[in-house]
């Protein structure tokens, strides 16, 4: 600031509004002691983007001495025009230097200094680095050879790079985000247009470049090979699948059947695998090897016979993400190269003025009273798990008696013991549906040894008694959010069959119930089971979904389990299976004063 003209009086001014700054927190509604932050005043403080206007003018005068010195030398945009050699918008910098190995290596010298004294650092993860097409492939050699700066700058920050962007495949992505909506909007103008025009007898991913294209074609086009490397076939009735040339296999290498050509014709259609909304087991152990046939059986199916979508692969919600296609690009150009594949990949629950456990008044609240030691919380336990009935209560290190449980408990005993402290720790118990209303709640569980699902539907009234529980088991669904939609499926047929008109459909699967209640459309492997469920919905306007966890769920959870023994399916009517009676009786008896 003083080589910027101000006085002393303001510097020091300014310098005691950052270094005095202090901030406290509020504890049960009142401020707590103020603290004093190391690095000065926060993001959003009044004071902040002035400071921030004073660093970047620090740095525009890094910039323009260089220039002045000769070290670096901007653009014109005529001939012994204006030199620019950076813009500033807002908080983002465009700098212009030539494309000279000497000159990349002084603005990296420039910025590295500005680093240090303005301790502001350079978000490499939102930069890029290009080059026009008039720079000399000498120079860019030269500087591929300092120290392989472009071989390794748009590699990922965890994978050895510095995280910059490559201008080239950056805006591959973005075509590619082009023909995405061409797919996933056909009807739209544009894709009308381009049709008509380009692909009229074929599809998109079909489609040949053309005699004398507009640019905007061209580029499209240039980006399909990069769409379709990132594309997979959901199946829905699998008429627009062919079975030995396109990507929906979920297996994680070609995404396509390798098994030769036999029974079927080369351009044989996934539905012809399909019979009466199920596989075609028989069929498909006939043509395909063993591991191709799990992997087939696996893959949910609509029963509304919804269409085949294609969806983005490379993304946990199966939609297009122009980050993903960046990266996908940069990782084919790798390939490319001959680069390996290697990949980097307190103790209360809240804060009182007394100390003492609010249930029994007794002992201080820690965790393991909590959770273990706390009377109340004794009853739990001996109402819950055997194995635990005859431990000491007067454990005080949660650790410690965790380190116990693991010693003395199975795995399965383990997973009940997490779900009755979680219990405890949330108080979750079952509650009774409204008046003139049912409560369906489902589950489902896997054996992944046998390669097998249960699945566990439980239908209440308002008094809490047992009106319907189905149970059934599946073959080769091994995917625990696959089942978990199985499983609200099958409520909500076994509700419809049952012609019940006021429905909650309450289940433990977050991600099931979100993709369920959301407007858009699911793009996810199973999406055709979400558009199943949708389908059951609609024009049920007293039908609804919600999540709850997996302590008030606790009926349909057993059920569930215990159907993975099943021989074939079983619907109790006003009954409930001996595996659920007694949790329905201690539910129903909790729930008495608790209704939805």
């Amino acid at each position: 600031m003083g080589k910027l003209g101000f006085c002393r009086k303001w510097i020091d001014l300014i310098m005691r509004s950052v270094s005095t700054v202090s901030y406290s927190v509020l504890i049960n509604g009142k401020p707590g002691s103020n603290f004093y932050p190391r690095r000065g005043i926060e993001v959003g403080d009044t004071l902040s983007p002035y400071l921030f206007i004073l660093c970047a003018e620090g740095l525009s005068s890094v910039l323009n001495q260089s220039d002045r010195r000769g070290c670096t030398r901007g653009v014109t945009v005529a001939r012994n025009g204006t030199r620019v050699n950076h813009l500033l918008f807002a908080d983002d910098c465009i700098l212009f230097v030539r494309a000279k190995a000497e000159e990349w290596v002084k603005i990296q010298e420039l910025l590295l200094k500005y680093e240090k004294d303005s301790s502001q650092f350079l978000n490499k993860e939102k930069t890029a680095v290009f080059s026009n097409t008039n720079a000399r492939l000498e120079e860019k050699k030269k500087i591929m050879e300092l120290g392989e700066i472009w071989e390794k700058l748009g590699r990922p920050k965890g994978r050895g790079g510095l995280g910059f962007q490559y201008l080239e495949s950056f805006n591959s992505a973005l075509l590619a985000k082009q023909g995405w909506r061409f797919l996933q909007n056909p009807r739209s103008l544009v894709p009308k247009i381009f049709k008509e025009k380009y692909y009229r007898s074929c599809s998109l991913l079909e489609a040949k470049l053309g005699h004398r294209p507009s640019y905007i074609w061209r580029s499209v086009w240039g980006a399909l090979e990069l769409l379709q490397e990132g594309l997979r076939w959901r199946v829905g009735n699998g008429r627009s699948i062919r079975i030995w040339r396109h990507k929906w296999l979920p297996t994680p290498s070609s995404f396509c059947v390798q098994a030769p050509i036999s029974a079927l014709d080369a351009r044989a259609r996934v539905s012809e695998l399909i019979s009466n909304g199920e596989w075609d087991v028989e069929l498909i152990k006939s043509i395909f090897r063993q591991e191709e046939v799990e992997q087939i059986c696996s893959i949910p199916i609509s029963k509304s016979n919804a269409d085949d979508r294609l969806i983005w692969g490379c993304t946990k919600t199966r939609l297009f993400i122009v980050k993903s296609a960046y990266q996908l690009d940069m990782s084919r150009k790798e390939a490319v190269k001959g680069e390996n594949s290697e990949r980097i990949e307190g103790d209360k629950r809240w804060i009182t003025d007394n100390s003492k456990c609010p249930i029994c008044k007794v002992d201080e609240e820690t965790v393991s009273h909590a959770l273990w030691s706390c009377p109340a919380a004794a009853d739990v336990w001996v109402e819950s798990i055997k194995v635990t009935q005859k431990w000491k209560s007067d454990e005080t290190n949660l650790l410690v008696f965790w380190e116990k449980m693991m010693e003395r408990a199975s795995r399965e005993e383990l997973e009940e013991i997490v779900m009755v402290m979680r219990s405890i720790w949330r108080d979750v118990r079952w509650s009774r549906p409204k008046e003139l209303s049912v409560k369906a709640n489902w589950d489902a569980a896997i054996d992944k040894k046998e390669r097998k699902v249960g699945i566990g539907v439980v239908i209440s009234d308002e008094e809490g008694e047992i009106l319907v529980a189905a149970g059934e088991h599946m073959r080769y669904a091994i995917d625990a959010v696959i089942a978990e939609s199985f499983a609200l499926r099958k409520a909500m047929e076994v509700c419809r069959d049952f012609n019940f008109n006021n429905v909650l459909f309450e289940g433990d699967a977050q991600n099931i119930v979100n993709a369920v209640n959301a407007e858009t459309k699911d793009m996810t492997r199973y999406g055709s089971v979400i558009e199943d469920v949708k389908c059951l919905l609609k024009g049920r306007e007293k039908w609804s979904v919600r999540f709850i966890y997996r302590e008030a769920n606790k009926a349909s959870h057993v059920l569930a389990r215990e159907a993975l023994q099943f021989q074939s399916k079983i619907v109790w009517i006003e009954d409930a299976p001996d595996c659920i009676r007694s949790i329905i009786v201690k539910e129903k008896s909790c729930s008495e004063n608790i209704v939805q």
